[in-house]
């Protein structure tokens, strides 16, 4: 019964380090976003070390939480002004990286 409780606390443990993660991550993302104006699905696959479906699902995450613009191939700033370019003309630039 001890070793029970045990492996179950480690599993809670754990779970709570990837959540934690997880959030710094999608964070992370945003604020890189947000500075940049917008970045390809491919540059924080490299940034992370992540897979791709991984930053897909965190930028679905995102875009459903309204803090990013989900595009083809990536994702795009929220936050408007600031000399940031045009979004079409964002989400080609994405495309072609």
């Amino acid at each position: 019964m001890y070793n029970t409780n045990r492996k179950q606390s480690k599993r809670s443990n754990d779970k709570r380090r990837r959540e934690c993660y997880f959030e710094e991550r999608l964070d992370e993302i945003v604020k890189i976003v947000n500075e940049r104006g917008s970045i390809s699905n491919q540059e924080l696959v490299k940034m992370f070390g992540a897979s791709e479906s991984t930053i897909r699902r965190d930028i679905t995450t995102l875009a459903n939480d309204n803090r990013v613009i989900r595009v083809h191939g990536g994702a795009m700033s929220v936050v408007s002004g600031g000399g940031m370019e045009d979004s079409e003309v964002s989400a080609r630039r994405i495309q072609k990286q």
